[in-house]
């Protein structure tokens, strides 16, 4: 592959008539590869050499916009915060430090409604959501602009310095109310009763740019729970079963940071096309062998990816099975990222939250390798035609942009923590989705029975599976 420069300058490629022809040329989407695929019936980047081994070529990104310098990229090499072009969008709700009122009466009595997803003014009972977080703040705007790094401010560096503990002066009374925003981002004052809330987004996780509001109500969490539970019980561990209280499930507001990017994903490897299929006689048994075509093949289009999803919890990121079982979290997604609404402190209320950990550089080989895999499965759609498969050898990710922010989502949560016989424990949680009521979960298992059940069906199969080989020769 060549390294993709030009022998004179981009003004003078940009103004050419070979560079107008490349441009109208190309898809305007990865979407249009597909499409293009599907009715040609070959891919058009790249047409299959005749003889397995021939030369081909891999088309190259279209040049950098001015100003802009894209970067080849390998998982673990997504830019962040570090790189050039970084671009800061202010999410800060606008408030000071203090009170949320309502806007029809300035009560700050207000708290989320689930059933409705808004909020709720115990004095007036005016209903009402805070503004589209994308559409107040520009972060809707088309995924192919993008260029460089564009951060939301409540994704922000973390400064190890912060304090947990504010003291917020109260706007009715006076007075000074301490929050502890490791464990809340509201308090009342002692005072007067007036409700305080954290909205500065101070530089140590806690306020996000936006949130999902809770949609599914607790009692609903509640069943679904009970319900995935029952239907597990038969192998479920009998301390497990005695202990079992769905009704101790917590609302919690975890931390994820949501991803926008503008690639080109180049992707080489083999692909073997079926020429043939047909049974040998080995011994005494029947072997099917297969005559097949291999071809050295390559793929690249550009990538537009929309919304990743990523636990910014360096504790909801680890996904050690030995310690926790974290990867429930990602069994409830997807979330609907678009409804989500500017941060406001009242949705929080009568909830628990945790706060980001984990900054957008230590992100980058998690989102790299989301946008990668997304590649591989676009890429995947362009080769049908080899039928036996397709194996990816190299892959490389340049990218154009990227755009991150930092958001809360509600997950129902209900956690067991079971001590093995090692004296090493294991913590199992059920989750709800709260907006979609999606659940999954992890259950400790009786493991005699287990083995016991499984060791009956594997004599069955072999039994079955003997029986039929036997009357396959005979």
């Amino acid at each position: 592959m060549s390294n993709g420069k030009l022998p004179f300058g981009l003004g003078d490629w940009q103004d050419s008539e070979a560079y107008r022809q490349f441009r109208s040329n190309l898809p305007k989407s990865a979407q249009d590869w597909v499409d293009q695929a599907t009715g040609q019936g070959t891919p058009p980047d790249y047409q299959p050499p005749a003889v397995p081994g021939d030369s081909y070529t891999i088309p190259q990104a279209p040049p950098p916009a001015p100003g802009s310098t894209p970067q080849q990229q390998a998982p673990g090499q997504f830019p962040g915060q570090s790189g050039p072009d970084i671009n800061i969008i202010d999410t800060s709700s606008g408030r000071s430090d203090g009170l949320n009122k309502c806007p029809r009466c300035g009560s700050t009595e207000v708290s989320l409604r689930v059933g409705s997803g808004m909020l709720v003014c115990h004095f007036c009972r005016h209903e009402w959501n805070e503004a589209s977080l994308e559409q107040q703040f520009g972060l809707d705007t088309d995924i192919s602009q993008l260029r460089g790094t564009t951060i939301a401010s409540g994704a922000g560096n973390i400064q190890e310095s912060t304090k947990d503990v504010l003291t917020l002066k109260c706007q009715a009374c006076g007075s000074e109310v301490i929050v502890n925003t490791a464990e809340a981002l509201q308090s009342r004052c002692h005072w007067c009763r007036q409700t305080l809330s954290v909205n500065t987004q101070i530089p140590n996780g806690a306020v996000p740019d936006g949130l999902l509001p809770f949609k599914v109500p607790r009692e609903q969490a509640i069943a679904s729970i009970d319900e995935f539970v029952k239907k597990r019980r038969f192998f479920a561990h009998p301390t497990f079963v005695k202990e079992f209280a769905p009704t101790e499930v917590v609302g919690v507001y975890l931390p994820f940071v949501t991803i926008d990017a503008n690639a080109h994903v180049t992707y080489e490897g083999h692909g073997e096309i079926l020429r043939r299929s047909y049974m040998v006689k080995r011994g005494d048994r029947q072997v099917q062998l297969y005559d097949a075509d291999v071809f050295h093949l390559g793929r690249a289009f550009d990538l537009h990816v929309d919304d990743i999803m990523i636990e910014s919890s360096g504790a909801r990121a680890d996904q050690d099975t030995s310690k926790n079982t974290n990867n429930i979290i990602n069994a409830i997604l997807p979330f609907d990222v678009k409804e989500a609404v500017a941060y406001n402190a009242n949705y929080l209320r009568g909830y628990t939250s945790e706060r980001r950990d984990r900054e957008v550089d230590h992100m980058g080989g998690d989102a790299s390798e989301r946008v990668l895999s997304i590649g591989r499965n676009r890429a995947n759609e362009l080769t049908t035609q080899y039928n036996r498969g397709v194996r990816w050898e190299t892959e490389t990710l340049q990218l154009q942009g990227t755009r991150w922010v930092s958001l809360y989502v509600p997950v129902w949560l209900y956690s067991y923590y079971q001590t093995k016989g090692s004296g090493a424990g294991l913590t199992h949680y059920v989750a709800v989705n709260g907006r979609t009521g999606t659940t999954m979960g992890s259950v400790p298992v009786r493991q005699g029975r287990l083995i016991g059940i499984s060791t009956v069906i594997g004599i069955v199969g072999t039994i079955i599976g003997g029986t039929l080989a036997w009357l396959a020769i005979s």
